[in-house]
Order: C-alpha cells, then structure tokens, then sequence
C-alpha cells in the first residue's frame, strides 16, 4: 500500500528545480578596430559593446569606449558566477554580445562578436562607410508635415549612390525620379524604393536609394522638402 505514495513522493522529487553554480563570460576579452572605407584609422569613434541575455533577447549591459589615435578599443575579461536550474524552462541563460561604432560623418555598424568559452575575442576589424546613423537613435524632435521628410539615415552604398532611409510625411508619392532637397541645397533622387512602410496616421517610413552631388552631406535629423 506504501508503494504508490513512494513513486508519487519521487517524482515530485525529480520535478524540484536543482541549483547550480556556474560561470559566465560576462564581458569577453578583446581589441576592436574601427576604420574608414580607406581603412584608416577613426580615431576617436565611438564603441558599444552590448550584452544580450537569452531567451528573452534582453539587453543586458552595455560598455561604451573611445577608440584611440590607430581606431582601436580594447575590453577586458569580465566573468560571474550565477546559479542556475537546468531542470527548469529557461532556467540556464546563454549570453552573447553585439558591437557598434560610430562616428561623425560616418554610418554606423553593428555585428555580432564571436566569443570563446574562456571569454577570449579575436579582433574585430569595423569598415565604417560615409553617412549619418548612430547607433542608437533616438525620436526625432518634431513629425514632418505636409510635403516634409526627415532624414532617418544615410550611409555610402556601391556605385556612388546612397541609401537613405526617411521618416516622410504619408501623402508623399514615393517613385523613381522623387526628389528630396535641404534648404541649403543638398538634395537626394529617388532611384529605387527599396522598401516602404504601411501609413501609421500622417507618418510612413521608407528605405531608399538615391543619388546626388550632395546626398551625403545630409544627416540624421535633417528636414527635406519633397519635390514636385
């Protein structure tokens, strides 16, 4: 008759979350190296290094550095011990860390940066492309009106054009041959629309390729006045 209860009694023993200790990388050790399309050192670039904590995608942390005279950013190892339960959903973490540099005058990139379990990185070599993007925007001051755009962003592509990528006003036709001008001149010429999104009330956003003399003298936050 005691048979019954001692299989329930283990069971419910089997299914209580077991604690353990374990250690994580929780910065990795490593040098980063931001360049220009010349590969010339931007000195003075700004780096983040982003920790993304997993299942949630959370970020965790983020550890900001200036590149010196050769464009490089070094990170030390930084490790923790943390308990865990493996017997549980989502009861052991994964990490994993992104890295982004920007500066003036440039786009900004981001990439993933391979980490070994001793928490060694191997150098991670960034080519920055002219533009405007930084790495984490924030809401523009004011929506554009009528015949308005606001410059998202604007980064170098292939063949002397760029990509530029808009917060505009929704009743702007978007087609090859649009063009968008600042008030000092500086302008872009649609020649693609990559992509364009679904109005969210007088507001659409777009991805766009351009080109233009000045186009890369825009930067993020610019207002543009849309042609005719």
């Amino acid at each position: 008759m005691r048979r019954p209860w001692l299989v329930a009694v283990l069971l419910c023993t089997s299914c209580l979350p077991i604690p353990w200790k374990k250690t994580y990388v929780m910065r990795p050790a490593g040098k980063v190296r931001v360049v220009d399309e010349s590969d010339g050192a931007i000195a003075g670039a700004t780096v983040d290094l982003v920790r993304i904590r997993h299942p949630h995608s959370q970020h965790d942390a983020r550890y900001t550095e200036r590149a010196d005279a050769a464009g490089e950013v070094s990170f030390t190892l930084e490790q923790k011990t943390l308990t865990v339960f493996p017997l549980m959903m989502h009861g052991v973490p994964q990490f994993e860390f992104l890295v982004c540099a920007e500066a003036p005058g440039h786009a900004s990139r981001t990439v993933k940066w391979g980490v070994e379990p001793d928490g060694a990185a191997p150098t991670l070599p960034l080519k920055l492309r002219r533009g405007s993007r930084p790495c984490e925007p924030r809401p523009h001051a004011a929506a554009p009106r009528r015949r308005e755009a606001i410059v998202d962003a604007v980064e170098a592509i292939d063949g002397g054009q760029a990509q530029l990528d808009l917060a505009l006003h929704a009743a702007i036709p978007l087609a090859v041959g649009q063009s968008f001008t600042r008030a000092d001149g500086a302008s872009a010429l649609v020649v693609k629309v990559e992509w364009q999104g679904e109005p969210q009330g007088e507001l659409r956003r777009a991805h766009l390729v351009v080109s233009g003399s000045r186009t890369l003298e825009l930067v993020r936050g610019d207002l543009l006045n849309a042609g005719p």
